[in-house]
């Protein structure tokens, strides 16, 4: 199943990370929220940019689609510094659709995207600074499709760019803010990914489940939706971690803390939709991964569990 995290990559373009945006490629500000100015043109904009080469790609012509491209980066960079903000827009927008398009047409490219977002980081570092946000935001990016690509041996990239957009986000955003529990919670799970079927090398487990657990007990700057799902989506994490390293009884009891934290939550509907479905999609996993493990009676428990936990989440909603 695609994450939603991914999945909302669609809607980046030139979305920014500035204090007080919520959580990570999941959470980024809709496109009509990015302004345009001198430097930056607008999402729609560079929707519209990214079309033709698109097009190209999508009629099974890349490398004209790429040469299409490139020109469009050397008009970018052209305009000197003024330009290098436009530039970097530009290459996370072809890298987010190139991934788009290889998920949609489920033709195994979505690994193309990855080389044009490294370059994404490094133009974003280059236009903002290896300490702003922003770069934070393509480090993240670049984590999240990475991770999307190969779930299960993400790799050192993929860990690098998330501890040090991690690093970025404590000192630039605070470690209470949405986008850097998201970051941490993300590193956890590079550190935890492997097989269903296999504990992580224990070391690494281990620093997995403290970030997780820092996560849960951190104290949120905002006690939005987003920060409730981070925790849930956190707490779900660890169970399923624990599911894998054979701890069955800690890891149900996580899932019923991540129900009552999902259920007690009050909020607008949307948020609370986003947190149920967190909740649904996270119990979904920790149930597989016990299942894969052996442990058919908790999985029963859990998936029952959620079955219940989500009825009474999505009921909450209703007028």
């Amino acid at each position: 199943m695609r994450s939603r995290g991914v999945a909302a990559l669609a809607l980046l373009a030139a979305a920014t990370a500035s204090s007080g945006a919520p959580a990570a490629v999941r959470h980024h500000r809709a496109a009509s929220a990015v302004p345009e100015t001198k430097s930056r043109i607008s999402a729609d904009r560079l929707a519209r940019l990214v079309r033709e080469p698109m097009r190209l790609v999508q009629a099974g012509r890349r490398a004209e689609a790429d040469a299409v491209f490139l020109k469009l980066l050397a008009a970018a960079r052209a305009r000197g510094k003024a330009g290098a903000v436009r530039a970097a827009d530009l290459l996370t927008a072809y890298g987010v659709a190139l991934y788009e398009e290889g998920e949609e047409s489920d033709s195994g490219g979505a690994s193309a995207a990855i080389p044009w977002l490294e370059q994404a980081v490094t133009a974003t570092r280059s236009a903002w600074g290896p300490s702003h946000p922003e770069t934070a935001l393509a480090l993240q990016n670049l984590a999240d499709v990475i991770r999307e690509v190969a779930p299960e041996a993400p790799g050192a990239e993929a860990e690098a760019a998330l501890r040090e957009a991690y690093r970025i986000r404590v000192k630039a955003l605070g470690p209470g803010n949405a986008e850097t529990l998201y970051t941490l919670k993300s590193l956890g799970d590079v550190l935890s990914a492997g097989p269903e079927t296999a504990s992580p090398e224990a070391g690494r487990a281990a620093e997995a489940a403290e970030a997780y657990r820092h996560v849960i007990g951190a104290r949120p700057a905002a006690r939005d939706a987003n920060a409730v799902e981070v925790k849930v989506i956190a707490r779900l994490a660890l169970a399923r971690l624990l599911a894998r390293s054979g701890h069955l009884s800690d890891a149900v009891r996580e899932v019923r803390e991540a129900e009552q934290t999902a259920l007690s939550w009050r909020g607008g509907s949307s948020g609370r939709a986003m947190v149920c479905r967190a909740y649904a999609i996270g119990t979904w996993k920790v149930a597989d991964a016990l299942e894969a493990n052996g442990a058919a009676d908790e999985a029963l428990k859990v998936s029952t569990r959620r079955d219940e936990g989500r009825s009474r989440c999505f009921d909450s909603l209703l007028p």
